[in-house]
């Protein structure tokens, strides 16, 4: 994890971080990129002595597993409808609110009570709660009513602000740009309420959430942590000016050393040894190593699409820098991919999500 968000986040969850052990619970559900900043993060939480479990849906234990952490089990697969071509298509094309309705109707195949009930046992005995966004309102109910302390981690900047609106609703006018934040929050706080407020009075004995979780954060000043760069956040490519206190900008999670290990082939093209790939920001001749990446979100026309077109065509301008550049994808590999043979190199999953070896 880098550094200077470790420090960061450590000093927000742990009231004493050089002092007792403490028991902590991470969770979060959706896609491989939506979990694996969480193993990270417990990765590091466990190699400072503190208990961690790690809860995931069961699609993506198998990540958990191979990072070596306690896995624990959250019901259903409300997110696994994103690997269907249909919804792609959707979300490439940015149609949010047909998505919606696609996935709530998705959703109904599955029990949310037993759902929300399967939270209490993957939390059960935490000091503290680490979660994503994705399942933010679940882990808070469960939290307050065992006491535990609570934390949300965001992989981008979706803090409400008044300087860019949230990257799912771009609007023509900046003075909307917060209204886009309260929009969204608001209306997907409208689809949970009712099974929500179910879980909280029947199973939890806790009165009735009246408004959704982003007003607790605006009351309790619960720490939400960005981990992403301060380059992500905006035009202006600065942590906003009316960021709240309670809200953290502290930079990628990148895993400690030693948790992956280059393959030989990787290894050969950098010219390194097989050792982690975090310790080798150069190449054997002293040249700079330049990561192009994009995740691993799916995609429906992933060669034809704009941001796989950057992905074959960046890596021109590295011969002439003097740089190495490795750029990977979760998808096909594209027509492209060996125009620069030699100063670069694509790297995928052979079965469609990025290996870790190549991370």
């Amino acid at each position: 994890m880098g550094e200077d968000l470790e420090e960061r986040l450590l000093t927000k969850m742990l009231a004493d971080p050089g002092g007792a052990r403490k028991r902590i619970a991470i969770v979060s559900i959706g896609t491989r990129g939506d979990v694996q900043p969480f193993v990270v993060l417990g990765l590091t939480l466990q190699s400072r002595g503190h208990n961690v479990v790690m809860a995931t849906e069961d699609r993506l234990r198998p990540l958990v597993d191979e990072m070596g952490l306690p896995w624990r089990r959250i019901e259903g697969d409300e997110t696994g409808i994103i690997e269907q071509p249909h919804v792609q298509k959707m979300l490439a094309d940015g149609q949010l609110f047909k998505m919606m309705k696609v996935v709530a109707a998705w959703k109904k195949q599955f029990d949310e009570l037993a759902i929300s009930r399967s939270f209490i046992t993957a939390l059960e005995g935490a000091d503290i709660v680490v979660t994503g966004g994705l399942c933010l309102t679940r882990a808070l109910c469960v939290a307050e009513k065992m006491g535990a302390g609570f934390v949300c981690l965001a992989p981008g900047p979706t803090v409400p602000t008044s300087e860019f609106p949230i990257w799912a609703l771009p609007v023509p006018c900046a003075c909307l740009n917060r209204w886009t934040y309260n929009f969204l929050f608001k209306l997907l706080w409208g689809q949970e309420k009712k099974h929500i407020n179910e879980f909280r009075t029947r199973d939890l004995q806790l009165a009735p959430m009246r408004s959704g979780p982003l007003s607790i954060f605006e009351q309790y000043h619960f720490p939400m942590i960005v981990a992403a760069s301060e380059l992500t956040c905006g035009p202006k490519m600065v942590v906003p000016s009316d960021y709240p206190s309670y809200a953290v900008v502290g930079g990628f999670i990148f895993p400690p050393e030693g948790t992956f290990n280059l393959e030989p082939q990787l290894a050969e093209f950098m010219g390194g040894s097989t050792d982690d790939l975090s310790a080798a920001p150069t190449s054997s001749d002293g040249r700079p190593v330049v990561y192009l990446g994009w995740g691993s979100m799916p995609a429906p026309d992933p060669v034809g699409s704009p941001r796989m077109q950057v992905l074959t065509t960046a890596p021109s301008s590295c011969p002439s820098a003097g740089a190495l550049c490795l750029h990977q994808a979760r998808w096909a590999r594209p027509k492209h991919a060996r125009a620069h043979h030699g100063a670069s190199r694509f790297r995928t999953g052979t079965d469609g999500e990025a290996r870790s070896g190549a991370l």
